[in-house]
């Protein structure tokens, strides 16, 4: 063979081999590859810089990779926008979603404001006449620099000619951004602004649309909170001075609510009224609870407002009293769009008050409405008639309904696309997108989502969406993502789109490790430390946390360390090093409180240094559903309840009712020696 056949049959031999390795690269692969694109372009859109050479690579990814077709137009813009910058012309940020997704929609939006930040290049004289055509989408892009502190515009700004017809018309935006939509700019921009001609003619021309400005007086209101907060921490002021402050506070607030922002209002007058209620001024307090209802901006903030108002009672066991907030308010008639929470305590003030007929009723359409909530639990003490066998009927129940099972292949084209789609980015590990999804998931809708209609055409709409249900409960517990079918449990029965009975909750309590857990330590409930598993990682052995926290039990190294030892960090990720270093480290803080599992737990999750400080001045009280509540950090208050919802559920499984004890006897690890010291001598 010639040197030139050779090269020829070499050369056939390579192009052979690599048309068969892209053959034999699967579909799958194929669409990883165009996520991994998809993600870094994402990522460095939020850098605002942006090489060629990746949107080539993702575009040429995503031809290959089926179900990121819908991001080929999107990338496609920001090639044009490219090639727009390299040849100078003037380009538009008119891009749009496709609304297939919420991960599209962010993708969509990183896209947009990477555009906005490049409008700075159009800031010149001869992009003019294009800027007069495309206003709006220009005014936008203004309107994005001038709030995001960008240094580029900021340049920018300060080098245009000041005669310029493009640094007028920026300049008259500003004006427009700040004094009449009322929005914060960059504090360097406002050397731009001055009142000259343009400036009056413009107050002329819209002073029906001018209000006061709202940063200003929410600056003013936020100056005055902290002269408030300083007063009333030191209480060494006379009462009547202080009343006078309060209510000159409280005045200036009201007057002005039109033009403080809600949400900076709610939470200072809230924050007051809880200052007020530790120094025991209770009369002051519930003024301002009673005023932070009122501004309430969300049913959130709405509950919040009401909770306190009946604790400031409670707390003092002034039950007449909260029930007169309750009737005040009409929350009986208002009483299914209550919070858990909020709902708990009225029936528990009618308890208290002597009125159990009403209360027993409450507590019942509390349990009903929300089964799987802490206080659901701690409201069936109250209840005689909720013995194991019941609790355990209510709970594990069997859906007497013969329900099909969906496969993928059932839904439409578009769900079967967001599907698979969830299945890529769990397998990158991108938990934020998975957890977008779910919220389409949730929202499938049976009539229009599911393509095999001769499967569910029979069923009552709502078995029709159990049926959808289940398919993604066992889709993520196939693919071992219990965080997500957690997610997807919680979210469906909020949103009311199924009823709790529908649903079987042992999907939401994997016993997994239990074997490793008994093995550390027999003097700790390995119930108990399988509830911190669930919520600390949900089972997820390489759970790393945004601060450094590692594996199953989420343990910072340095704490690991000093209970164990270990060569390598990555070795935490190991589940039977991690459990080891975990259950030893709980069991420390649970001989430090003496088995007291609220101070445990609240250590576990917040650090001991600030129980112990929390403990001396504000968990003054013995009952354990009080000390819950006066836990002063949200998320530890909120972390100690879902421990204790967990470890109810799991005990249940394990035919063991917690609740035929005290509820105050749960709420110990072990039983308390006479030898040890009390809890308060520990502080």
């Amino acid at each position: 063979m010639s040197l030139l056949g050779k090269k020829f049959f070499l050369f056939s031999i390579t192009a052979s081999l690599s048309f068969t390795s892209i053959a034999k690269e699967s579909l799958k692969d194929r669409e990883l590859k165009a996520a991994r694109h998809i993600s870094e372009i994402e990522r460095i859109l939020k850098r605002k810089k942006l090489p060629n050479h990746k949107i080539s690579s993702a575009i040429r990814s995503i031809k290959d990779g089926g179900i990121f077709e819908n991001y080929l137009t999107h990338l496609e813009f920001l090639s044009e926008l490219k090639t727009s910058l390299k040849k100078d012309r003037y380009f538009s940020c008119n891009i749009k979603s496709n609304k297939t997704n919420r991960v599209e929609d962010d993708f969509v939006r990183n896209i947009k404001n990477y555009c906005f930040h490049t409008v700075n290049y159009l800031i010149n004289d001869k992009y003019f006449n294009d800027i007069a055509k495309d206003e709006e989408n220009f005014a936008k892009a203004i309107q994005y620099l001038a709030t995001s502190r960008n240094t580029l515009f900021i340049k920018k700004l300060e080098e245009v000619d000041k005669d310029s017809k493009i640094y007028q018309h920026i300049k008259k935006q500003l004006i427009e951004i700040t004094l009449i939509n009322g929005l914060k700019i960059d504090a360097r921009l406002y050397s731009h602004i001055d009142f000259d001609k343009d400036i009056t003619l413009l107050f002329q021309n819209n002073l029906h649309r001018i209000k006061k400005n709202k940063l200003t007086i929410t600056n003013e209101f936020i100056k005055q909170y902290r002269g408030i907060k300083k007063l009333v921490k030191d209480n060494a002021t006379k009462k009547a001075d202080i009343n006078s402050q309060l209510t000159k506070f409280l005045t200036f607030e009201k007057a002005n609510e039109d033009y403080i922002y809600k949400k900076s209002s709610w939470k200072r007058v809230r924050y007051i009224g809880k200052l007020l209620l530790n120094n025991n001024d209770i009369k002051n307090a519930n003024r301002y609870f009673a005023r932070s209802y009122e501004i309430s901006y969300n049913d959130e903030s709405k509950n919040e407002s009401l909770f306190l108002l009946l604790w400031n009672s409670i707390k003092h066991e002034n039950y007449k009293e909260s029930i007169v907030t309750v009737q005040n308010y009409k929350l009986i008639d208002d009483f299914s769009n209550l919070y858990t929470k909020t709902k708990f305590w009225i029936a528990y003030s009618y308890m208290k008050d002597g009125n159990e007929s009403l209360a027993k009723h409450l507590f019942k359409l509390m349990i009903n409405s929300n089964p799987l909530s802490f206080y659901s639990i701690i409201a069936q003490d109250y209840l005689p008639e909720f013995d194991k066998n019941y609790v355990k009927s209510l709970y594990f129940h069997k859906n007497t309904v013969n329900l099909p099972k969906l496969e993928l292949a059932d839904f439409t084209k578009a769900k079967q696309r967001n599907i698979r789609e969830s299945n890529i980015w769990h397998e990158l590990k991108f938990v934020g997108k998975v957890d977008k999804l779910i919220y389409e998931f949730i929202r499938f809708n049976p009539e229009t989502d599911i393509k095999n209609r001769n499967k569910i055409d029979t069923l009552p709409i709502e078995e029709q969406r159990v049926a959808i249900f289940n398919y993604f409960l066992h889709h993520f517990k196939e693919s071992g993502d219990f965080l997500s079918s957690f997610k997807l449990v919680s979210r469906t029965i909020d949103l009311n789109f199924i009823r709790p009975s529908k649903i079987d909750i042992t999907t939401l309590f994997p016993v997994l490790h239990l074997d490793k857990i008994e093995g550390v330590n027999a003097d700790i409930d390995p119930l108990l430390v399988l509830s911190i598993i669930r919520q600390e990682s949900a089972f997820n052995p390489n759970a790393k946390s945004a601060v450094g926290a590692l594996g199953l039990m989420q343990l910072m190294p340095a704490t690991a360390r000093q209970m164990t030892t270990f060569r390598k960090t990555d070795e935490l990720l190991k589940p039977h090093k991690n459990i080891d270093a975990g259950v030893r480290y709980f069991k420390q803080l649970l001989n430090k409180f003496d088995g007291n599992i609220i101070y445990a737990l609240s250590s576990y999750n917040a650090g001991p240094t600030k129980v112990t400080r929390w403990a001396q001045d504000l968990m003054d009280v013995e009952d354990p559903i009080f000390q819950i509540e006066q836990i002063p950090y949200k998320e530890t208050r909120l972390y100690v309840k879902l421990i204790y919802r967990n470890f109810f559920f799991y005990n249940l499984m394990k035919d063991n009712y917690i609740l035929e004890k005290s509820v105050a006897s749960t709420f110990n690890a072990f039983p308390k020696k006479e030898a040890k010291r009390a809890i308060s001598s520990q502080l």
